[in-house]
Order: C-alpha cells, then structure tokens, then sequence
C-alpha cells in the first residue's frame, strides 16, 4: 500500500509538471505569434522614412552603382564621424533584391524584430532561467520601445539584437572562467564577447560604453584568465572595424583622432572646466527624467501611476538585490553582468547629458530582463501568482488600448501630423506629383520643415523617392521645387507655383519658363 500511494503522488506530481510546462511553453507561443503580428500589422500604413533614412538608401545605392564598397557607414549628428560600414552592407542586397522600394527595410526590420523575441528568449534562458526568459518575451512583444525600435528600421536598431550574443558569450566568459576544467573555453568565449561588442560599435558608439563593464566584470576574474585570452577578446573587438580602421589609416587617422579628443572633451565639459555639457540642476533633470523613459517605454507607452510603479519597484529590485549579491560567497555572474552594463552605460550618458532615447539602445533589453526577474521572484511568494497575472493583464490591456489607436497603428494619412510627422503614403504622393509636373525635366529639391538645418535640408527621402521614380534631383536647374512640410513658413508673396496634397505645400519656381 505504501508503494502504491508513493507512485500515485508521483504521477500527480507529473501530472503537474507536464501541465506547468504546457502553459509556460504557450505562453512562449502566444509571445511569438502576437509579437509577430504586432510587427507587420499595418506596416505600410505606418512606415517611417525621413531624411536620415533617405540619405542611408542614397549611399547605398550610390555604392552599388559606383562598384566600391563602403568602408563608412551612417554619419553621426557630428559632421566629422560616421558609423562603420556594416549597416550598408547588410541593406545592400536587401535593397538591391526588392528593386530598391524603401519599404523592403521596414519588412526586413520588422522581421528582425519578430526572431528578436525567440532571440532574447534563447539567450536569457540560458544565462538566468525559463521562466524569466518567457516572461521577458512577453514583455517584449507588446512593448512600446521594442515595438518603435523596430518601426524605425534605422541603423541603430540592430545594435540592440546584436547585444544578446554579445551577452551570451560575456556572461559565459565570467561563468566558465571559475572552472579549470573549461579554461581552454576562455579564449573562445572572451573573442565571441570582443567580436559582438565590435559589431554593436558599427551601429552606434554608445556601445563604448558597455566595455569599461566588460573590463570591470573581468578584472574580478583576473586570476582565473590567460594573458592570451585577454588578446583575443582585443582582437575579436577589432575585427569588425577593420573597415573604419581602413578608413582612417587611409585619411591619417583624421575622424578616429577626433573621436578620441572628443571623449576627454565631454568629461570636461561635464566638470564645467568649459561650458558645454556642464553638470547642473537642468541637466541632472533632464538626464533622469530621459533614464525613467528609457525604463517606463519599455513597459508603457502612457505616463500613469502604474508605470512609476513598476520603474521604482524595479530600480528598488535591482538596488536589493544587488547588495544581497554582493554579500554572497558564491556570486550570480549573471546577474552582476546585467547590472554593470546598466550602471556603465548610463553614467557615460549622465556625462554626455541630455542623451536621446536611441543612445539607450544597446541595453534596450535590460529593462524587460529585470522587471521579469522581479516577476519571476513574485511567483515564488504566496498570492504572488495572483500579482504577476494581474501586472501582466493590465500592461497587456494598456498597451493594447495605445496601440490599436489614432496613436499607432491607425494614425491619419495623407496629412503632416500635429508632431510634423509626414506619412509614407503623402511623401510617395508628393514625389508622384513633382515627377508628373516635370514632364521629364531635370530640377532641383529643397525642403523647409523639421531639421531642415541638416545637411540637403533633410529632404534626402523625397530624394531618394525621386530617383526609385526615374527622376532624381541634381544640384543646378532653372526648375525648382521646394517642400513645405511646415507650411506656417510659407511665404506670403512667392514667384512661382504652389501645388497642395493634404496639408502639404509644393512650392515651384521656374526660371527657365520665364526666360522662354
């Protein structure tokens, strides 16, 4: 009798297991399924394409049609840095391969944004456990900053994927130094780590940031790695940059000794040694306030008491159980990684100052990763099951009622929006209706609207848009037409013509008809 009242509880143990299981692995599958459609949902409807993207497109083309390749990639918001090149060569056959309509990125982003979430699901499993790797998947499918990231479709968005290899490999680096048994995998995992970091660097420089992390993580290690070993991590880091390296060996190291000045220089400016980026009450607000966005977005898109809620529960998580880490004999590499990474990577953009939301986009996972391990840890207390079902279903609720609104998915078309944004369809209307008014003319584009400062007024997706049509502006022509996506800066009095679709303003001049 006792055997057979063993092996009954046995099998409802079983029983029990399978069923837990079942529901964690749908709860995977629904994560996947729902992230996907999210991503391509209305995806035509809602492209973004302004001129950063435009000018991206141009030198794409430009390389392909000129046979060389690339050794830069994107320019920065400084004039004199770029991005390495590895952005336009990933664009490139992709591009070349849909005949170069510029909606083939947001496809292919939204693609990536979709094996993003099986991504952060394999990695974080592996280095914390399942459960969090799930529920971080779910977080991620229905965030607002995962989903604008892949909205975007710019060349910084692949930063934040290439960031979970990076992890991986750096995690396991830290693990597996601890064993003798596995120090010849050093060597292995310490390139993989340099190589992905590497990578990262040729989407954004903020990625910089990630590597005094690395060394602090390391140095803990020091006497569990081979001097080699700390060569090959060196040289995996270089790899992907031999292209920018190329490039400034050619041009005596011009743009990479600039950089180089310019980081000392932020640091001065931030101990106010000259007035730049000095550290000040305007500055401290602003640098938080960018910090509580950066974790807020990743789990809201409205502002609310819940969205406070859940950013200081997570930071007082992370404060928690950091120390509690710390403490231990026996140390969570793991979590000691993430957590370096975040304190690195913000005090680099504390001493910028002011940092924009994308300079974050190198540990956009991190957010999702720690309110999942506070999640996790909630499941373990009494009632806690409860807890997490309800947070779950409010954030999916909340997101969803943003989403599927005049916010997101169904913003007007065919108008420039209050925030100035112009919708795909009215800039293709917009360089259908320039093309069929110049018959075949060559004339030249100028642009008067949002960041118009920038170099070709900004106006390099109409550009591009004009050349996929068969017309492409060039530089002198007697036949003009400027774009008035603000059209409160249209003159009164004008020679010329002005063309209206929607609230946009075409504005043509035409001094050879004059003169005819």
């Amino acid at each position: 009798m006792p055997f057979k009242r063993t092996r009954k509880r046995s099998d409802k143990n079983r029983q029990h297991l399978v069923k837990g299981l079942l529901r964690w692995e749908t709860l995977l599958f629904a994560a996947v399924a729902i992230g996907t459609v999210l991503r391509f949902y209305r995806i035509e409807e809602n492209i973004v394409f302004h001129g950063e993207l435009g000018h991206n497109y141009l030198a794409i083309k430009n390389a392909i049609a000129s046979g060389k390749i690339p050794l830069l990639g994107p320019p920065t918001s400084h004039s004199w840095l770029s991005f390495g090149p590895l952005f336009y060569w990933i664009m490139a056959p992709i591009l070349h391969m849909a005949s170069y309509d510029p909606r083939a990125g947001a496809y292919f982003f939204a693609f990536l944004g979709a094996v993003t979430i099986v991504l952060n699901y394999s990695v974080v499993e592996k280095i914390l456990n399942k459960r969090v790797a799930i529920l971080s998947s779910v977080l991620m499918a229905i965030s607002p900053a995962w989903l604008d990231l892949t909205r975007q479709a710019r060349f910084f968005s692949l930063t934040a994927i290439f960031f979970y290899p990076f992890l991986y490999f750096f995690v396991k680096s830290l693990r597996e130094n601890a064993r003798s048994a596995k120090r010849s995998k050093q060597g292995k995992h310490l390139f993989w780590t340099g190589m992905f970091l590497g990578i990262m660097l040729n989407f954004h420089w903020s990625a910089l940031a990630l590597l005094p992390a690395v060394l602090t993580m390391l140095y803990f290690r020091r006497k569990r790695i081979r001097k080699e070993n700390w060569t090959k991590g060196a040289i995996g880091m270089l790899i992907p940059n031999i292209p920018f390296l190329l490039f400034n060996i050619i041009n005596t190291f011009s743009m990479l000794a600039k950089f180089i000045v310019w980081i000392p220089y932020r640091v001065a400016g931030f101990v106010g040694l000259y007035p730049k980026n000095t550290v000040s009450i305007q500055v401290i607000h602003e640098n938080l306030s960018s910090f509580y966005d950066f974790f807020r977005l990743g789990f809201l898109a409205d502002e609310s008491v819940l969205s406070l809620t859940l950013v200081l529960a997570v930071l007082l998580f992370i404060l928690l159980f950091t120390i509690n880490e710390l403490r231990k004999k026996r140390k969570n590499w793991a979590w000691l990684a993430l957590v370096s990474l975040l304190i690195w990577l913000y005090s680099a953009l504390f001493v910028h100052g002011e940092p924009p939301r994308h300079y974050y986009v190198v540990i956009y996972a991190l957010p999702i990763v720690f309110l999942s391990m506070l999640l996790e840890k909630l499941l373990r207390k009494r009632h806690g099951k409860v807890l997490v079902v309800i947070v779950l279903i409010t954030i999916t609720v909340l997101n969803a009622r943003f989403l599927f609104s005049k916010q997101w998915f169904y913003r007007q078309q065919g108008v420039v929006s209050a925030s100035s944004t112009v919708p795909f369809d009215l800039q293709l209307l917009t360089a259908k209706k320039i093309i069929k008014d110049a018959k075949g003319r060559k004339f030249t584009l100028s642009r008067v609207g949002p960041f118009d400062e920038f170099d070709g007024d900004y106006a390099q997706n109409y550009q591009y848009l004009l050349w996929w049509l068969g017309n492409e502006p060039i530089e002198t022509s007697s036949l003009k037409y400027t774009i008035y996506e603000n059209t409160d800066r249209l003159p009164n009095l004008y020679e010329g013509r002005v063309y209206w679709i929607g609230n946009l303003a075409i504005v043509k001049e035409d001094k050879g008809a004059k003169q005819q």
